[in-house]
C-alpha cells in the first residue's frame, strides 16, 4: 500500500510538472513572437537559460521523489523484518530485490567498469606522454620544491581549509626525478579538481552541479555522502546533452561552463612548471596542457554520472624508500545502490616510480 501511494503521488507530481513546463514553454513562445526588441542571440540565450532552469527544478523534484521512494521501501522492509521477528522464525526471510520502477528503467544505463578503467588509464598515459615531450631538467639549479600550500593554491583551495591534506614535493634536479614530480603535480591537480563537493569557482565538474552538491552536502543531516548517488545520475541524465563526452567533447567556448575553470587551472599549472620547459615551444605546450585538463574534466563527468561512487588512492612511500606515486589507483567506494562496502574495491594499481630525493 505504501508503494502504491508513493507511486500515485509521484505520477501526479510528474504530471503537474509536465503541465507547468508545457504552459511555461507556450507562454515563452507567445511572448517572443510579439517582441520586437529582443535579438535572436538574446532570445537563444534566454531559451538556454530557461531550459537549464527547468532541468534543475526537475532534478530537485525527481531527487525528492526518489528519496521518498527509498524511505517507503525501507519502512516496508522494516515492517517485514519486525513481523518475522515477532513470530520468532528460526530462518531469516529472503527478501528479493524490488523490481525497478518505470522511472528507474528510463534512466541511462551506467558505463561498464572496464570503460571507466579505460578512461582512467588513458588519462594517466596522456599525462606521462605530455611531460616526457615538453619538460626537462637541464638547469641544475631547478630543484623541484613544492609545498603543501603551493599545491592547495594550485587547485584554488584556501590555505589550511582543505578537508584532505595536500602533498609536499621536494626533489633534486635529477632529470628522472623532475619528470616524475611534474607527472605527479599535473595528475594530482586534475584529479583533485574533479572530486565531489569542490567549490564552483575551481571544480572541473559543471559549476552549477558543484553548487548544488555543496549545498546539499551542507544541509544533509547524515555524514555519509552516498545519499547523492541516485541524485547524481538523475541530474546527469537531465543535462546530458550539454556535458556529454560525445556531444561536447571539446568543451565548446560559450557553451560549456567548465571552460573557465579549465583555463584557470591550466594557467596555474603552467606558471608553476614552465621553468622546467624550453621556451621555444611554449604556446604548443600550453595548448596541450589545456587538452590534458579538458580530458580530466571529461573523466570527472564520467564518474559523476555513474550510480557508483569513486575515489583515488595515492600510496605513500615506505620509510627509507625513494619513490613517488605519479598516478593513483582508482577505488570504487559505493555500489550502484549507494551502499558503502566494508572495504573499497580497487580497480587499478597506482603507478610508482623511483626518484632521487633532495
Amino acid at each position: 500500500m505504501a508503494d502504491s501511494t508513493t507511486s500515485t503521488t509521484s505520477s501526479t507530481r510528474t504530471s503537474s510538472l509536465s503541465t507547468a513546463t508545457s504552459a511555461a514553454s507556450s507562454a515563452t513562445t507567445t511572448a517572443a513572437s510579439h517582441s520586437t526588441g529582443v535579438s535572436s542571440g538574446a532570445a537563444a540565450g534566454i531559451g538556454v537559460g530557461s531550459a537549464f532552469a527547468g532541468a534543475a527544478i526537475a532534478s530537485i523534484l525527481l531527487y525528492i521523489l526518489w528519496i521518498r521512494r527509498l524511505q517507503s521501501a525501507r519502512r516496508r522492509d522494516d515492517a517485514i523484518r519486525n513481523s518475522h521477528q515477532q513470530r520468532d522464525m528460526k530462518t531469516a526471510p529472503v527478501i528479493g530485490k524490488p523490481a525497478k520502477s518505470a522511472f528507474e528503467q528510463a534512466l541511462p544505463q551506467p558505463m561498464q567498469d572496464s570503460d571507466i578503467v579505460g578512461e582512467m588509464s588513458r588519462l594517466g598515459t596522456s599525462i606521462k606522454n605530455h611531460v616526457q615531450s615538453y619538460y626537462t631538467a637541464s638547469n641544475e639549479s631547478n630543484e623541484l620544491r613544492v609545498t603543501s600550500d603551493d599545491m592547495l593554491a594550485l587547485v584554488g583551495a584556501r590555505l589550511h581549509t582543505s578537508s584532505r591534506p595536500a602533498p609536499t614535493v621536494y626533489l633534486g634536479s635529477h632529470a628522472g626525478s623532475t619528470i616524475a614530480g611534474i607527472r605527479f603535480i599535473i595528475a594530482w591537480a586534475i584529479l583533485e579538481s574533479i572530486q565531489l563537493f569542490k567549490p564552483a569557482e575551481t571544480t572541473l565538474l559543471p559549476p552549477e552541479v558543484s553548487r548544488w552538491l555543496v549545498e546539499m552536502d551542507s544541509e544533509s543531516s547524515n555524514s555519509g555522502k552516498f545519499d547523492f548517488s541516485a541524485a547524481s545520475i538523475v541530474t546527469a541524465s537531465l543535462i546530458h546533452g550539454t556535458y556529454s563526452n560525445t556531444s561536447n567533447r571539446n568543451l565548446q567556448p560559450g557553451f560549456d561552463s567548465r571552460l573557465d575553470n579549465v583555463q584557470n587551472l591550466t594557467t596555474r599549472l603552467d606558471a608553476m612548471l614552465s621553468r622546467f620547459a624550453p621556451e621555444e615551444n611554449a604556446n604548443e605546450r600550453r595548448v596541450q596542457l589545456q587538452e590534458l585538463v579538458k580530458r580530466g574534466a571529461r573523466f570527472g563527468w564520467t564518474l559523476f554520472s555513474q550510480p557508483t561512487m569513486w575515489d583515488f588512492d595515492w600510496p605513500k612511500s615506505s620509510a627509507g624508500q625513494s619513490s613517488l606515486t605519479v598516478f593513483p589507483s582508482l577505488l570504487q567506494v559505493s555500489d550502484d545502490q549507494g551502499h558503502m562496502p566494508r572495504e573499497p574495491v580497487r580497480f587499478t594499481e597506482a603507478q610508482v616510480v623511483s626518484v632521487v630525493a633532495r
